[in-house]
């Protein structure tokens, strides 16, 4: 998964050399000669595509048409693990990590890693803006997301994305505010070669840190007012967050947490 603009320019700089993608198992990216996930092979793609809609007995034990890595070039591990990534220094041409640094508990030493093992790369993760975009149901942003991420120009920014954020007004964005701006703001991408900066972003007051940030986005009067009306709207419904619960799902389909579940390794817990 990543911006489809971009797409093109990720197969150009890939071309014909060895691609690694780390953590694409909800959606792998199909030009990748290897995969790196805590997750199993036979799941993949399953997230995105299956909850609520396959059965839960459904896997895919074989190739599915336009992949090019395999069940032996799947590789299961702990990417936050304590050992290495799997490969020796510059083994691949390019190495993608799409919407992964950000649910991570350790994106630092993913970010070296990536470094040592490929010679150029691509990495992609949610915008400051949307990690900062409350819905309806008064969450911020995806509510699994650890980390709010800026990317400049060679360097990859981390800040600890903050539980206060979800009361702290003047740190919200409103949902109608950022459905109108253009995709691009809603991501946020480096190609990098030949290695990236990369750091933790410590603040002394993050929800100071974060009302600095909404500030340089002036919404409209009117557009915070439909965020506090339609929230109140919401809460007398009493409707869940899909975030929080996943979609509605049938008896016998896969849900959120059987998937996971039978993805893991056996050796872990869930």
């Amino acid at each position: 998964m990543f911006f489809q603009p971009n797409r093109a320019e990720v197969l150009r700089r890939c071309g014909d050399g060895l691609v690694l993608d780390v953590g694409g198992w909800a959606d792998p990216f199909h030009r990748a000669d290897y995969v790196l996930d805590c997750f199993d092979y036979e799941t993949r793609g399953i997230l995105y595509n299956g909850v609520g809609r396959l059965a839960d007995t459904v896997r895919h034990p074989d190739p599915l048409p336009g992949e090019r890595f395999t069940r032996e070039t799947w590789k299961t591990q702990d990417i936050c693990g304590t050992q290495p990534f799997p490969f020796p220094d510059k083994m691949f041409d390019f190495v993608l990590c799409s919407h992964t640094l950000e649910d991570i508990r350790d994106p630092l030493r993913v970010c070296g890693e990536l470094i040592r093992v490929a010679k150029a790369g691509y990495i992609e993760t949610p915008s400051r803006l949307v990690e900062q975009t409350v819905g309806l149901d008064g969450t911020v942003g995806a509510p699994h997301h650890r980390w709010l991420v800026e990317m400049t120009e060679g360097r990859v920014a981390f800040t600890m994305k903050s539980s206060h954020l979800h009361w702290h007004r003047p740190a919200l964005i409103p949902t109608a505010y950022t459905h109108r701006l253009p995709p691009e703001t809603k991501v946020t991408w480096l190609f990098w070669n030949d290695g990236f900066e990369y750091g933790e972003r410590i603040v002394d007051d993050a929800l100071e840190d974060a009302s600095r940030f909404a500030a340089l986005h002036p919404v409209p009067a009117h557009l915070r007012i439909r965020q506090v009306l339609g929230g109140w709207k919401h809460r007398l419904k009493g409707s869940p967050s899909q975030e929080l619960t996943g979609p509605k799902v049938e008896n016998g389909t896969w849900t959120w947490k059987k998937l996971l579940k039978a993805s893991l390794p056996k050796s872990s817990t869930l």
